[in-house]
């Protein structure tokens, strides 16, 4: 089981507290990494020697999106290797973002904020159990 960090990046400062308050209580014990933008999150991954349990993304940020963030992990040996598990969790959803994700790039989800607090646990809960029993590359 991994308990390294849960990165999450989104420029809504509420969207940190909305997943926070989701993994307290699922009890999630995984300290939240949180990043306004791409760039901030690249830093803190290529820098990092703890093994990051999931990636969660906005599509739209300031600067560099969530697309081109997921890119350029893509092209990067190091973060490749990792084979961190990266899912958009976005606000709004564009079919074309979608089909992007699952073209261009390895992407293990997309998924829509919703509005209903107990669907969001729910769907969060899922989506770590899965990845939490998943056996990815060592780093």
């Amino acid at each position: 089981m991994n308990n390294g960090p849960i990165v999450l990046i989104d420029d809504d400062q509420e969207n940190k507290e909305v997943l926070q308050s989701v993994l307290d209580n699922l009890n999630m014990t995984n300290e939240l990494q949180y990043f306004e933008t791409a760039d901030e999150a690249l830093v803190y991954l290529r820098n990092t020697t703890r093994k990051v349990l999931m990636i969660f993304s906005e599509t739209t940020l300031p600067g560099k999106s969530g697309l081109a963030l997921k890119m350029e992990i893509d092209s990067d040996p190091d973060l490749r290797k990792r084979a961190i598990p990266f899912v958009f969790w976005s606000t709004l959803i564009k079919q074309s973002q979608v089909n992007d994700a699952y073209t261009l790039m390895t992407v293990q989800g997309f998924f829509q904020k919703g509005n209903d607090y107990l669907k969001m646990v729910g769907q969060i809960s899922t989506i770590l159990d899965y990845w939490k029993e998943s056996y990815a590359p060592q780093y």
